[in-house]
């Protein structure tokens, strides 16, 4: 209770601190040159701390925004844009987080840094990452996709969440 006799607020797990549970990076797939996706597996859930990649527009091709997609079974999905477009011959380190300021600051004539806010939500089982390029630029590419996650296992019976261990997760997870 506080001091004014109100119950205190109570965090549920992943509104807990940045570094309360083991963060792991996960692996995203290749789909095409100009995109990458990582699904959630079932009876796993997860809370995205951030994704980042590299966006390549090599070619002559329209300008393209980075996109980070959040497609969540039978409810929609959230389009999460850049706010740099990559125009030909340059290359955008783009970063989606939780918790961010967002920002594109240009690092030079062909570099733009970009960052943007994604919802601090744990995502259900089924749901599709994807990061890329929104419309799809013909010659982009991107280029070392990480997405970094607090993984919470749900009780087959019960439905709770709990943590997940680090040896139940992934072979060999990488902490951050």
């Amino acid at each position: 209770m506080s001091s004014m006799g109100l119950p205190a607020p109570i965090n549920a797990p992943w509104q807990a601190a940045w570094n309360h549970y083991p963060a792991q990076l996960m692996p995203m797939n290749v789909q095409t040159s100009a995109q990458s996706d990582a699904v959630v597996p079932p009876l796993t859930w997860w809370r995205i701390l951030f994704v980042n990649t590299q966006l390549n527009n090599v070619s002559g091709g329209n300008p393209g925004l980075g996109m980070l997609q959040i497609a969540v079974p039978g409810s929609g999905t959230i389009n999460v844009p850049q706010f740099a477009p990559a125009a030909t011959g340059t290359t955008v380190f783009a970063l989606w987080g939780v918790g961010l300021s967002p920002y594109a600051s240009s690092i030079s004539s062909t570099v733009t840094a970009t960052v943007a806010v994604i919802p601090d939500f744990i995502w259900p089982p089924g749901t599709t990452i994807t990061c890329g390029y929104r419309p799809a630029v013909i010659g982009a590419t991107i280029t070392n996709p990480t997405l970094a996650v607090e993984i919470f296992t749900e009780d087959a019976d019960s439905g709770a969440l709990e943590p997940a261990p680090l040896a139940e997760t992934v072979a060999s997870p990488i902490l951050v």
